[in-house]
This record gives structure tokens, C-alpha cells and sequence, in this order.
């Protein structure tokens, strides 16, 4: 992967998956956009050191790396999760859709759901947004958190019950939105 082309290809490939990851650590699209762009420039300038079969991986423990940083650095500053998720669904709602009552209802789920995964501890918010929110599979978790497959099946366990625990007894299963970034706009 030393050529440029095979580079750029990568980063518009993984783009959205990181910027998911780092939108759903760090609740907030500004932090989201700083830390993808954070990952995808340390990416250009190490990839010719990156196995090319473990760049998910690679592209995964940095993000959280980068994450970390970004929520120690920011410890004194809380940004409002709930209002910026209802913001986005708002603006993004397609037409013919359900009116705002019925958005309403979804997108106060959203938020309740974005808040409670954001207070998890981890490895168990991280571990949920890969699987969960990312749709990877738990081998892939495993390769990328640099865990046992194992591990990585009772962490994805008890953190579904937390965050179930946290949610409340009313609350069965409810989407989880997909957000799009600015800073991965380019692709098609």
C-alpha cells in the first residue's frame, strides 16, 4: 500500500467507519471531524508501515486512541449530546417521513440511547459502537482491540446489559442513527 492512489482509496473507504466511531465516543460532530481528521493524517503518514490486511484494526485502535485524548483534554467541557442529536435528525429528515410528533418520539430515543452508551465505561462503549453502530463482526472486534474472541463476546454481553440496565426496564431495542460527516463528504 505505498502508493498514494492505494492510500487515498483506504482513507475513502474508512472515512465514515471512523468518523462513526469517533462521533459515538466523543458526541459531538466538531470533536468527531477534529479526531477523524487527527486519524486519517496519521494514517497517510504511517500507512507504508500498516499491514495492509490489518488496517480496519489499525484505522479502529488509533480512533480510540485519539478519542482518549480528545475526552481527557476536553474533562472540564461537557457538550450537550442531546441537543446536537436532535439538531441533526431534524435537518436530516427526508421527506415524506413521519411528521415532527413522530420524529419527536424517534429522535428523543436517539438521543436517550446516544447519552447512556456516552456514560458506559470501557472497554464496553467502544466495544458496542464497533459491533452495534459499525456492524463489525466480533473477530474483527477481537483483531482490532487486540483482545481474545472471548473477551471480546462477554465484554459485547454484560456492556448490552448495562446499557439495557441504564435505559430502563420500558426500553426494548431502538435504532441507532448513522451520521454523515463533512469531513468525509467527498466520497460518492
Amino acid at each position: 500500500m505505498a502508493t498514494p492512489q492505494d492510500i487515498r482509496r483506504v482513507i475513502d473507504q474508512q472515512c465514515h467507519r471512523v468518523y462513526t466511531l469517533a462521533y459515538y465516543t466523543l458526541g459531538s460532530h466538531q470533536d468527531a471531524e477534529d479526531a477523524t481528521q487527527e486519524v486519517l493524517t496519521r494514517f497517510w503518514r504511517h500507512a507504508g508501515r500498516v499491514d495492509p490486511e490489518r488496517v480496519e484494526g489499525w484505522l479502529v485502535r488509533v480512533t480510540t486512541n485519539v478519542c482518549r485524548d480528545q475526552m481527557r483534554k476536553r474533562s472540564s467541557r461537557r457538550e450537550d449530546v442531546a441537543t446536537e442529536a436532535t439538531e441533526h435528525a431534524l435537518t436530516a429528515l427526508p421527506s415524506g417521513e413521519p411528521g415532527p410528533p413522530a420524529c419527536a418520539e424517534s429522535v428523543e430515543a436517539i438521543a436517550e440511547i446516544e447519552r447512556e452508551l456516552g456514560g458506559l465505561n470501557e472497554p464496553f462503549r467502544s466495544l458496542l459502537i464497533l459491533r452495534e453502530v459499525q456492524g463489525l463482526s466480533y473477530q474483527a472486534i477481537a483483531a482490532a482491540m487486540e483482545m481474545p474472541l472471548s473477551q471480546v463476546r462477554v465484554y459485547l454481553h454484560r456492556g448490552r446489559r448495562r446499557l439495557a440496565k441504564r435505559l430502563g426496564p420500558a426500553a426494548g431495542p431502538k435504532p441507532v442513527s448513522k451520521t454523515n460527516s463533512p469531513v468525509c463528504s467527498h466520497e460518492a
